[in-house]
């Protein structure tokens, strides 16, 4: 793995894992463990830029790619009861 990254991540029975990976212009973040429950989202570069966040409910979250560079990039998630989730993903 990259950075302490790894392609999933998993805490507390929480789950999140970005589909497909590598990405295209379309994925999703699918999240599991944490029903209803607002999370922030943030997506950054290889190099510490942020590039996307959002706050969200939903534990199926469809993400437009096609301003994205063809790279590595990190999400982290972070939830209401301090829950994190981090994970990489390559656009391709």
């Amino acid at each position: 793995d990259l950075c302490g990254f790894t392609p999933e991540g998993k805490t507390n029975g929480y789950s999140a894992t970005i589909r497909p990976n590598p990405i295209n212009n379309e994925s999703k973040l699918v999240i599991t463990g944490a029903v209803g429950q607002k999370y922030d989202l943030t997506i950054t570069d290889i190099f510490g830029r942020q590039v996307y966040t959002i706050t969200a409910t939903d534990n199926e979250l469809r993400l437009k790619n096609a301003n994205l560079k063809t790279g590595i990039y990190f999400y982290r998630i972070k939830f209401e009861d301090d829950i994190e989730l981090a994970g990489k993903f390559i656009k391709s």
